[in-house]
């Protein structure tokens, strides 16, 4: 059961759940507001919520700047340009990897160890010194294998809610 709508500011979810929340409310109030004055009313109380969450304005503003900038974006595209990016999106999701790991809200910097993690993935399979990179080799029936991308996705750990289930 979610005892809140929005995300605590201390909460045990990974750092990108803050983003992906921001840029689909604004999105969602795009959608729907038709004038200017209700979409910036409407993003500005979520603004306010988030900052009764905890969240600071300092690093609200940039995120509801980019989600708004997303937003028109999306909005002003053609159903074709959607469709065709769909796509696109579908196929580059065929050539990547997901690496999953446990999150921890105490761990340092989440960030920083995955980025840590994505360096030395490109570093040593990629484009490792010396040899030949990933991409170039061939599979047993002579494809070359299609990767481009690692993500490091987080997730929680069971807990006793999860397990009761």
């Amino acid at each position: 059961m979610a005892l809140y709508l929005y995300i605590p500011l201390h909460s045990a979810h990974s750092p990108g759940q803050l983003t992906g929340l921001v840029m689909g409310q604004v999105l969602r109030i795009f959608s729907l507001c038709s004038r200017t004055v209700d979409k910036q009313m409407h993003t500005y109380q979520e603004l306010l919520v988030l900052v009764r969450f905890g969240y600071s304005h300092s690093d609200l503003l940039p995120l509801l700047e980019k989600a708004a900038t997303n937003a028109e974006a999306f909005i002003g595209k053609s159903e074709e340009d959607k469709a065709r990016e769909k796509c696109q999106k579908d196929e580059d999701s065929s050539k990547r990897i997901f690496l999953h790991l446990k999150y921890h809200p105490n761990e340092n910097d989440p960030k920083s160890s995955a980025t840590a993690i994505q360096k030395a993935f490109r570093e040593s399979i990629m484009h490792p010194k010396g040899d030949q990179p990933f991409t170039e080799l061939e599979n047993e029936r002579g494809h070359k294998i299609p990767l481009d991308r690692l993500t490091v996705c987080y997730s929680k750990h069971s807990n006793l809610g999860s397990l009761s289930h």
